[in-house]
């Protein structure tokens, strides 16, 4: 990547078994080159950056007495894994760690589109929450925001976050590619925020959804 006539190369070292089941967790290295007034090329140290994190199977929860194999497997399936494009950064505070909260954000993300994809009542709220509330593209009905959210790819994560304005432990903000195949910019993700019970097992109450670009397509 080029920023400002400074090169920034990341390098990606082999992944392994991340925070739960089903997660990759990698760290980058970072090293950046520019060019001297003499025109020669100079380099920085590098730094290691903080850990990114990447879905490779089911993230539901396995027996205890399966974790040592399962793990093995994990570790296996990690190591061979070469993409750098599905990768993404998760968010610490005093609240959760980013291990933590990129596992749970991860959960939580293929929850919401399955019950959207399924038949029958959706068992939590889902809303459309605009950024420019007078935009002329909000959808009139709730088929719509179900409609969107069931066309999610929740491998596409980009970021996940503490929610913007309730930053709780049972809170979640989720933040996914729009256009997956390609590398848009900011303003082309959706934005979710997820509310859950942690003692209910991770049952959602509400799902807020947001386009930084428009609503609905």
């Amino acid at each position: 990547m080029l920023l400002s006539g400074v090169e920034i190369n990341n390098f990606y070292p082999a992944a392994t078994a991340g925070p739960g089941p089903g997660m990759c967790e990698a760290r980058r290295f970072q090293i950046t080159a520019w060019f001297s007034g003499s025109r020669v090329m100079e380099t920085s140290e590098g730094k290691w950056l903080e850990p990114v994190y990447a879905v490779s199977g089911s993230l539901a929860p396995f027996p205890e007495e399966r974790a040592r194999d399962y793990r093995r497997r994990l570790e296996q399936a990690c190591r061979q894994r070469s993409d750098t494009d599905r990768w993404f950064g998760a968010e610490s505070d005093w609240f959760a760690t980013a291990p933590e909260r990129a596992y749970l954000g991860a959960r939580l993300v293929d929850a919401v589109v399955a019950a959207a994809r399924q038949q029958g009542k959706l068992p939590f709220s889902l809303q459309c929450r605009p950024y420019t509330f007078d935009s002329p593209y909000r959808p009139q009905r709730a088929a719509d925001v179900r409609k969107t959210a069931a066309s999610l790819n929740p491998r596409a994560i980009l970021e996940v976050r503490a929610c913007n304005d309730e930053p709780r432990r049972n809170c979640v903000g989720v933040e996914l590619a729009k256009f997956p195949e390609h590398s848009p910019p900011i303003e082309y993700r959706w934005d979710l925020e997820i509310r859950f019970d942690a003692t209910d097992g991770l049952m959602i109450k509400d799902v807020a959804l947001a386009d930084t670009h428009l609503l609905i397509d």
